[in-house]
């Protein structure tokens, strides 16, 4: 009877750093089996994004000059 209620004791028991066993059991659960294994670091890098808008302005502006320097 004591080894049938000895998961229930551990349960109700355990605890470490603030956390119920079943939340630790969850996050062991999480990380093990349910989330990818390689999880690669990406950013937004904002300065790429204003080099390529102003690549995209200065064609932008070759056509426009280039445009208007043909006679009509």
């Amino acid at each position: 009877m004591i080894i049938s209620l000895l998961p229930f004791m551990l349960l109700a028991l355990y605890e470490k750093n603030g956390q119920p066993f079943e939340v630790i059991l969850r996050n062991i659960i999480r990380v093990s089996f349910l989330r990818p294994k390689v999880r690669p670091y990406q950013t937004n890098n904002f300065y790429s994004i204003l080099e390529r808008q102003e690549l995209l302005d200065q064609e932008v502006y070759t056509i426009v000059r280039k445009g208007s320097s043909q006679p009509r």
